[in-house]
C-alpha cells in the first residue's frame, strides 16, 4: 500500500506539472497572438501612406520618411536584411532593406502583417549593375539565373527600413 501511495503522490505530481506546462505555453501562445514584435528604432510618424500611392508617383516621396503597412510576403532568407510588404492593390509590392545586422527580420514574418517606417529611396542601375542585382535575386532564390534575360537598366523605389512592428 505505501508503494502504491508512491507513486500515486508521483503521477498527481506530474499531472499537476503539466498542467501549469500546459496552462504557460497556452499563456504564451496568446501573448504571441495578440502583441506585436518590434525591430529597430520606434515608429513616430502617425500619418500612414498607402504603397499603391508611393509606388503611383515614387519621385514624390524620395528622400521623404514614410510609415506604411502591408502584410509581409518575403524576407531575406539569408540575412533577415528585408522583407517584401505586399500593397493595398493586388500584385504591389515594395521592398524594406535595413542595414545588414541591425534589424534581423525573422523568416516567421511571412505572412503577417507589419508597420514599418523608413525613408524611400532611389537606386537607379545602369544595365551591368541590372543584371548583377538580378543575379543576385535569383541566387537568393535558389533560382537560376540567364543573364541574357535582361535587356534594360532598371530604377528601384525601396524603403531604407529604420524602424518595424509585426504583428
Amino acid at each position: 500500500m505505501k508503494y502504491f501511495s508512491i507513486i500515486l503522490f508521483a503521477f498527481l505530481i506530474a499531472c499537476a506539472s503539466e498542467k501549469q506546462e500546459n496552462q504557460a505555453g497556452k499563456t504564451e501562445t496568446k501573448v504571441e497572438q495578440n502583441d506585436s514584435k518590434k525591430y529597430g528604432s520606434a515608429l513616430t510618424l502617425d500619418k500612414q501612406e498607402k504603397i499603391s500611392t508611393i509606388l503611383a508617383t515614387p519621385e514624390d516621396f524620395v528622400g521623404k520618411k514614410v510609415k506604411v503597412e502591408g502584410v509581409v510576403t518575403d524576407v531575406c532568407a539569408m540575412r533577415g536584411c528585408w522583407i517584401e510588404l505586399a500593397g493595398d492593390k493586388q500584385g504591389e509590392s515594395i521592398k524594406v532593406k535595413v542595414v545588414d545586422g541591425e534589424i534581423v527580420f525573422p523568416m516567421e514574418s511571412k505572412g503577417h502583417k507589419a508597420l514599418v517606417e523608413g525613408e524611400i529611396e532611389k537606386i537607379v542601375l545602369t544595365l551591368e549593375e541590372t543584371i548583377g542585382w538580378e543575379e543576385h535575386l535569383a541566387e537568393e532564390q535558389g533560382k537560376e539565373f540567364d543573364p541574357k534575360s535582361v535587356t534594360e537598366a532598371r530604377t528601384i523605389y525601396r524603403i531604407k527600413g529604420i524602424g518595424a512592428e509585426i504583428f
